[in-house]
């Protein structure tokens, strides 16, 4: 398999295989990821096992133990949120799950509400026998308002995802494309199950690999799309941040303690840093649930040449 551009991983991943949201599509697309890897020379494996009541797969490449940096992007999709705008906060848990609130819980209570004022207003004229028109009209209304406020509630999946995940997936493949075999064989990465909901592949890494609190660990969320560059740290990564925004030209650092990562999967990585690109005042990545087909390809390509070039300088030697 030939190398791949960041358009056509972007083409591949985010359109051929735009959903990753039930468990079959989900497996479907790390299947699809593996190809890459593989031609890459990557060694690979597939990490499955059930996490606080969710199903949860990572895939791993490289040799997490032994690698001094490990690049982690959450591939999973949230739900499409039908008009009611869903805004993220890479770098903000607490506000992106408090973002997400009504948008999530608001149709199934309406839908609730619907139900309670039919039973307790029109309860009497429910009856087939004597009026079965108006029955079955009623009750087809309780029946759409269910439908309606299941489907409304987060439960399908968004469609298209170029921004959040696929655009964190494709950094790290293109990454991993550039690196030497020097560079490569002390970087691992890490797809995560979950980042959109319970972080269940996240808790999954941490069991798996106790050594990530010793590692450089750098987390891609929503790196597609944004007027601003920014790297995410923590007390414990202030120094691997400095080294990054040296690196990337033009990026804000921004410190993450406390609220904020609370909810989030930066909160996992206490030695890590986080990439991701959002608007310049308000830190929020909009569309995440909705038309979320808006990517710079050329923007992702320098975040990512810049990157693999360090870690190749990093590593030349070893």
């Amino acid at each position: 398999m030939d190398k791949l551009s960041i358009q056509d991983l972007f083409f591949h991943y985010g359109i051929e295989i735009p959903r990753r949201f039930s468990r079959r599509e989900k497996d479907f697309f790390l299947c699809g990821c593996g190809k890459v890897f593989g031609a890459c020379g990557c060694s690979m494996k597939y990490v499955h096992r059930k996490v606080k009541g969710t199903d949860a797969a990572n895939l791993v490449i490289g040799d997490v133990e032994k690698a001094d940096t490990v690049l982690i992007a959450n591939y999973d999709t949230p739900a499409h949120d039908y008009g009611n705008p869903m805004y993220y906060y890479p770098l903000d848990g607490r506000a992106s799950l408090m973002a997400s609130l009504v948008p999530t819980y608001a149709p199934a209570l309406v839908s609730i509400m619907i139900i309670i004022y039919i039973l307790w207003a029109w309860r009497k004229y429910i009856d087939f026998a004597k009026r079965p028109l108006l029955s079955f009209l009623l009750v087809a209304v309780m029946v759409l308002a269910t439908i309606l406020g299941w489907l409304f509630s987060g439960n399908v999946g968004n469609r298209i995802n170029m921004n959040r995940n696929t655009s964190g997936v494709v950094a790290v493949m293109a990454i991993l494309q550039e690196l030497s075999p020097a560079a490569r064989k002390k970087t691992a990465a890490i797809l995560s199950d979950d980042g959109c909901y319970g972080h269940a592949g996240d808790y999954l890494s941490r069991s798996e690999f106790p050594c990530l609190d010793k590692k450089h660990v750098i987390v891609f969320n929503c790196v597609g799309n944004g007027s601003d560059l920014l790297i995410g740290y923590r007390h414990d990564s202030h120094a691997l941040a400095k080294e990054a925004a040296a690196i990337l030209k033009g990026s804000q650092m921004i410190a993450c303690e406390g609220n904020a990562l609370k909810y989030s999967s930066f909160s996992f990585y206490p030695s890590g840093i986080l990439i991701a690109r959002a608007d310049t005042d308000t830190h929020v990545v909009k569309n995440v649930g909705g038309k979320d087909t808006d990517v710079d390809p050329e923007s992702v390509k320098e975040l990512c040449d810049s990157l693999s070039g360090w870690l190749n300088q990093k590593y030349q030697s070893r």
